[in-house]
């Protein structure tokens, strides 16, 4: 299993996958931030319902952003090799439509 964003994974010879492990977190992440709640607000709820971040002491505002930032979400995953850019095709662990609400209401807010 390579290096890849928090519910994605990279497996040789079988590509990526979602991994269910922190996908409904993701999910969650997506939803909470659509409803309207500040970043803050989303790391104290899943540390609240006992979520289990995937690594450190809890959730916290930089990682639920970087989250809510990151196509690979989307299906859109960017890598640089070497100097160049890359986009590869994932799974997306939310849908087009959930990820642009969620930017949507992102760039609404002042941070």
């Amino acid at each position: 299993s390579g290096p890849g964003p928090t519910g994605l994974r990279h497996r040789k010879g079988e590509g990526w996958s979602i991994d269910e492990k922190w996908a409904p977190a993701i999910r969650r992440i997506f939803a909470l931030c659509i409803e309207g709640l500040p970043l803050q607000a989303i790391s104290d709820v899943l540390n609240g319902e006992g979520i289990a971040p995937p690594r450190g002491q809890g959730w916290n505002f930089t990682f639920v952003r970087k989250i809510l930032r990151n196509p690979a979400f989307k299906g859109e995953l960017h890598q640089k090799l070497q100097g160049v850019d890359y986009t590869l095709t994932v799974p997306a662990i939310v849908d087009v439509e959930t990820w642009d609400a969620a930017q949507a209401a992102l760039s609404a807010r002042r941070w």
